[in-house]
Parts: structure tokens; sequence; C-alpha cells
């Protein structure tokens, strides 16, 4: 009896080790799988973190680039110092292009958007290095030509598929966090007899979710509000390359954008009105003095006559008006009328009255006229020298066969 007692205690305690041996078994399983999915959300989140702020970086140093250049295009400052910060962001870009490489954690699809926007980094950083130092070479028409065709391009292309990097970034990690509970739920389903610190891992895990969910949502809203700034600043430089910086009109090349897509379709008066010999003031008085003189005719104009027209500044004392379809035809006559003499009216530039003559000439365009923007403006300026040669302050019609 006593071996059979004996045999029976020393097998109770054989499954009384197992069973410790399998708690202490499941306890580590447990531990090392809330280590384990711990380390993994904080690798994500972190890798996120680090992606979105370089990305964000690049962003901020390439509105900055693109605001310098403009204001270099625009002379608007010491060039040397714009391009000395150029260089500088630049610098600041290469730096978190670095950083960013060396996360593990992109998808092939986020690497495939990220790759394109350094492509196109790099050949706005050649176009710029191609005109440093050649603004002074340039005519601001000129300048503004190059810009808009050469590195508006590459920027926005750049911070388009940065955005597309972003948003698969932030992708990527919402796919990892799921994985992550995945792998949590079957941590816990082996801790099925370690209740107690299964709760606990629980407690923890949710707190650093909703630590990691705050932060998350932080660096969304700065996201979102780094978003806003850049579309804001965008509006601005679209504001700035389609305006006259000097009478604060929109320019050539939003007429170009305004009538491009209804020379097909739509017919409309158009007329253009040029000062008469204008040089001479600039020639007699300076530089300073004719920039005041066309800003007053600008202001005067915009006040008088913008209710009927949309009114252009196109070259330095050229303007062009795009009359509203609502207007009459005898009523576009006697506006043109009253625009010629708001132009050749006496205007007082430092205590000097100054007065010149101004030549005009109108288009009733129909739809198909004209190929273009600028075959548009070569027919109302061939007029306008018609006017000028036959002695000026008058206006002519396009004639259309």
């Amino acid at each position: 009896m006593a071996n059979k007692s004996e045999k029976s205690k020393i097998k109770s305690s054989r499954v009384y080790v197992v069973a410790g041996i399998i708690y202490a078994i499941l306890l580590v399983i447990g531990i090392a799988g809330v280590a384990t999915v711990f380390t993994i959300r904080q690798n994500i989140a972190t890798d996120t973190e680090t992606a979105l702020t370089s990305v964000y970086t690049i962003k901020s140093e390439l509105l900055a680039i693109n605001e310098k250049s403009i204001m270099t295009i625009a002379k608007m400052g010491d060039a040397n110092v714009y391009i000395n910060d150029i260089r500088n962001s630049f610098d600041i870009i290469d730096e978190n292009m670095k950083t960013y490489e060396s996360l593990d954690s992109h998808s092939d699809k986020e690497l495939k958007r990220y790759n394109r926007a350094k492509v196109y980094i790099n050949a706005l950083r050649t176009k710029l290095k191609e005109y440093v130092g050649r603004t002074d070479e340039l005519t601001l028409d000129q300048a503004r030509d190059i810009y808009i065709q050469e590195f508006a391009p590459y920027q926005i292309s750049a911070t388009e598929m940065f955005d597309a990097t972003i948003d698969i970034n932030k992708e990527t990690s919402e796919e990892q966090i799921h994985n992550s509970k995945i792998l949590f739920r079957i941590v816990w389903g082996t801790m099925a007899g370690s209740l107690i610190l299964g709760e606990i891992a629980i407690i923890i895990i949710s707190k650093i979710d909703k630590a990691n969910r705050l932060a998350l949502e932080k660096k969304t809203q700065q996201a979102e509000a780094a978003a806003n700034k850049f579309k804001h600043s965008q509006q601005k430089m679209s504001d700035i390359a389609y305006t006259n910086i000097l009478t604060n009109m929109k320019n050539r090349y939003a007429l170009d954008a305004d009538l491009t897509d209804k020379l097909d379709s739509e017919q409309m008066y158009i007329a253009a009105f040029d000062l008469d010999n204008f040089r001479s003031v600039n020639d007699t008085y300076g530089y300073d003095f004719g920039d005041e003189y066309l800003a007053q005719i600008a202001e005067k104009l915009k006040k008088d006559f913008s209710q009927y027209a949309e009114v252009y500044n196109i070259t330095g004392n050229e303007f062009c008006f795009v009359f509203n379809s609502d207007v009459s035809d005898a009523s576009v006559r006697q506006i043109t009328n009253n625009i010629l003499m708001a132009m050749t009216s006496p205007y007082n530039i430092a205590n000097l009255v100054v007065q010149l003559n101004a030549s005009g000439s109108i288009y009733h365009y129909q739809p198909g006229d004209c190929l273009n923007t600028s075959s548009l403006l070569v027919k109302l300026d061939s007029v306008l020298r018609n006017v000028k040669r036959n002695g000026g302050n008058a206006i002519y019609e396009v004639n259309v066969y």
C-alpha cells in the first residue's frame, strides 16, 4: 500500500510538475507574444512617423524652393541670397530622402511613387542649375515662361507623387496594424490559461494603442494643416504666375488660360488698347515715374470697366478687355470710346500732369476664327499698329474676311 501511495504521490507530483511546466510555457509564450505585438506596433508607429516627417519636410522645402525661385524670377530682392537658400533646401531634401530610404517598411507601390517624385526633384535641381546666374540676362516675361514651362511642372508633379506616397504609407501602416491585431488574437488564444496576465497585457496594449491613435491623429491633423498651407501657397504661386506684378491685373498667361477653351465655341468682343509714345515718359521722367503712371491708369480701368469686361495688362502699357456676353454691340462701342477717354485723360504723377494719346482695336470674334490666343492677339496688335501709323488716338475694328 505504501508503495502505491508513494507511486500515487509521485504521479500526482509529476502532474503538477507537468502542469507547472505547461503554465510556465504558456506564460512565456504569452509574454513573448505580447512583447512581439508591442514591438511590431511600436516599429510601425515609429517608421510611419519617421516616413511622414521626412516627406512633409521634403514638401515644405519644395515649397520654399518654389517661392525663392519666383522671387528670383520677379527680381524682388537679392538673387544670391535666394540661390543660397535654394541650395540649402536641396541639402535638407537630400538628408530627408536618405532617412526615408533607410526604412524597410515601404511597400513596392509606395516606393514606386516615391522614386518618381525623386526623379522630378532631380530634374528640377538640374533645371535650376542651368538658369542660376542667368536671371539678369532674361526679361521678366522670359523668366516667367521658363518658370511656368520648366520649373513649375516638376515641382507640381513631385508634390503629387509625395501626396500619393503619404496616402499609400498610411494604407500600408493600417494594414500592418491590422495584421498585428490578428497576431494579438492568436497570442491571446495561447494564453487561455493565463487570464490575469492576459488582462494586464490587454490593458497595457490598450493604453499603447490609445497613445498611438492619439499620436497618429495628431500627425493627421498636422498633415491636413500642412496640406492646407501648401494649397494656399500653390494658389499664391498661381496668382503670381498669372498676375502683372506692377498693376496687379491678370496678365498675358491668364488671358491665354481664360480664352483657350472658348475660342472654338463662343463669340465675344475683345478690345486692345495701347498708349501712344509711352517710351517718351520713361525716357523723360524715369521708369519709376512711368510705372506709377501705368498703375494709376490700371486702377481707373479696373474701377470703371471691370463690371463690363475682364481686364488684362498683357504687356507693359497694353491692356486687353474681354467683354461680358450680356453687353450689347452698341454698348461695347460706347464703352470702348470711354476706355479711350479714360486712358487719354490727364494724370497727376508726383505733382506733374501727364497726358498721352492712346490707340485701340476691337474684334468681334466668332467661334473658330483663331487657332489660339496668340493668333488672336496678332490680329488685334496688327490693327493697333495701323492706328498708330495713322496718327493714333482712335479705335479701329479687326476686319474678318
